[in-house]
């Protein structure tokens, strides 16, 4: 009772306005403790400063992390002089800590927002690229399809025929991995749903291969299908992701075989 705030009068005084010994014991991660402050230098700023408040006691404490130093934390006696002992100078400076680790846990928590802001725009920008990518392989796959549709409607010998239907199911595979090409942001959201469809097994694996004759011709391999006609044509899956296995495996397979065969059972 009876003690004014002075906050704002020490609110933005210069760092050369502190003693030089004061600021160095803190340096040194010291605490500073004057039981009077008449045996002070009475025309320092500092104790004119402590006089205006009627201070008679003063304990400072270095709030530091490791050897960075933020600041000092200030325990004063106005009404009569204190006596702190050893112990209660512990409790305080345990405080002291305490601020200092509450400072620290916040500016960890800052630099983690701002890390999660950064990451969410990166995402944000992959998705963005992803789609526009998308839109625009669409456009000359579009056209691609439609001179396949033409072709077909010509004479064709029974092998060009072959390497036509080859052309448009190569089409039609990367057409699925656009319409897909943003499934790396759906496994991320946990949305990814698999597309379930009947189709013959017999002639996607047999695509499949054609895609891959030509790598295997030039290696001087064999590219050969071992399918077993007792198991039934129809099966029920995800036909893109299918395609995408497969192509991966038979593709590796070509690609890292040097001689002889690869063997698709």
């Amino acid at each position: 009772e009876g003690i004014e705030p002075v906050i704002s009068y020490l609110q933005n005084k210069p760092i050369e306005s502190i003693d030089a010994f004061w600021m160095e014991s803190h340096k040194q991660h010291q605490s500073v403790y004057i039981p009077d402050i008449e045996e002070m230098n009475h025309e320092s700023f500092l104790y004119q400063t402590l006089k205006m408040q009627d201070i008679k006691s003063l304990l400072t404490i270095p709030l530091y992390d490791n050897h960075k130093l933020y600041g000092f934390v200030g325990f004063d006696a106005v009404t009569s002089y204190a006596k702190w002992s050893e112990t209660e100078q512990q409790l305080l400076k345990f405080l002291a800590e305490l601020i200092v680790n509450l400072k620290v846990r916040q500016a960890q928590h800052d630099l983690l927002y701002k890390e999660k802001q950064n990451a969410l725009q990166a995402s944000k920008t992959k998705g963005e690229f992803l789609a526009n990518m998308s839109h625009e392989i669409r456009t000359p796959l579009s056209g691609i399809n439609n001179a396949l549709y033409l072709l077909k409607n010509t004479n064709l010998t029974p092998e060009q025929q072959d390497y036509l239907e080859i052309a448009k199911s190569s089409v039609e595979s990367l057409g699925g991995i656009v319409n897909n090409i943003l499934d790396l942001s759906k496994i991320e959201a946990g949305k990814l749903e698999l597309e379930m469809s009947s189709f013959d097994i017999e002639n996607e694996i047999y695509q499949l291969i054609k895609m891959q004759e030509y790598s295997a011709i030039e290696k001087g391999i064999q590219l050969v299908m071992d399918f077993d006609y007792s198991i039934i044509d129809e099966v029920i899956s995800d036909r893109i992701r299918f395609r995408q296995i497969m192509l991966n495996l038979v593709s590796n397979a070509v690609k890292y075989t040097e001689k002889g065969r690869v063997v698709v059972k």
